[in-house]
């Protein structure tokens, strides 16, 4: 079931103290993997704000503003929301 923004800021209030300076993780179901998450991108409409080149290959697939993290795989960023 989709996890909503809301639930995640509940969720994150509940992780405890000592573990708030880990690196933020995906684990990616299915594939057993965990991949660090690299940006949380709140406006991609103005990349700059997060200091990163122009992203192209959303549009179309969220809705305009909708944040999303960016994580790596493998060689290359790939985007979940």
């Amino acid at each position: 079931m989709p996890f909503t923004y809301r639930e995640l800021i509940e969720g994150l209030k509940t992780i405890p103290e000592k573990h708030l300076d880990d690196d933020a993780s995906i684990y990616l179901e299915g594939e057993d993997e965990v991949f660090p998450i690299h940006d949380l991108i709140t406006n991609w409409e103005n990349p700059l704000l997060h200091q990163k080149d122009p992203i192209e290959n959303v549009d179309g697939v969220l809705d305009d503003g909708h944040p999303f993290f960016t994580v790596a795989n493998g060689d290359t960023e790939t985007e979940l929301s």
